[in-house]
């Protein structure tokens, strides 16, 4: 008697924590398609339409594998609605559904003008963490910027953004220019000892006369 009373509280405890599992696995997916709209609009977040039948072996599936801890943690960045077929007919027409279940994929970065992608049947859960990877790295790689949209000093290269030659500069060409031609020695300054000197005694920058040989 005994043992069959501890196994009736197991199954009523476990019934309750299914319940309340299946209860907060709902919530996250809401029913009213227009408040997820502005609020993935509001939040910039990617939208996720399931359309399912009640009743249908797929859609049962299907909702078993939204149910896995991986899935439901893979999803949390998204806005999701689920919507039974026979009960929005009217949207389930607007949005051209024949079968279900059918997962339909808007980004904010069209302001959720086009369908991204559309799954008809139901996906496993790894198919499910797949996709919600590749439609968040899609998200972040059409949100950057784009490198003609960038300012000059991060898209251009060294070479295209090197500044005009200055005047400590030109002196030194100058100068190293008039100077006579000293072959065979090794007491004639270089070109950048010259311009070192210019820049850090900018009294030198003066041009010698040419020396006339005799």
């Amino acid at each position: 008697m005994r043992r069959n009373k501890t196994t009736l509280g197991v199954m009523v405890l476990w019934l309750m924590c299914a319940t309340a599992l299946g209860v907060a696995q709902t919530l996250e997916w809401s029913s009213n398609l227009s408040a997820a709209k502005a609020r993935a609009r509001a939040e910039s977040k990617p939208l996720l339409i399931l359309f399912v039948l009640e009743g249908c072996p797929d859609c049962a599936r299907m909702e078993r594998s939204l149910s896995d801890p991986r899935v439901t943690r893979a999803l949390e960045p998204f806005v999701k609605v689920m919507l039974e077929f026979n009960e929005y007919r009217d949207i389930a027409a607007r949005y051209g559904i024949a079968y279900t279940p059918t997962l339909l994929v808007y980004l904010p970065t069209d302001n959720f003008a086009s369908c991204h992608e559309r799954h008809v049947g139901s996906l496993s859960p790894s198919a499910l963490v797949r996709l919600a990877g590749r439609i968040l790295n899609e998200c972040e790689v059409r949100t950057a910027p784009r490198p003609e949209q960038m300012s000059p000093q991060k898209g251009a290269s060294q070479a295209q953004q090197k500044s005009p030659p200055t005047e400590a500069w030109i002196a030194a060409q100058r100068y190293f220019a008039a100077m006579p031609s000293r072959s065979g020695t090794t007491l004639s300054p270089s070109f950048h000892d010259i311009y070192r000197n210019l820049t850090q005694r900018p009294t030198l920058a003066r041009t010698p006369k040419t020396r006339q040989t005799p």
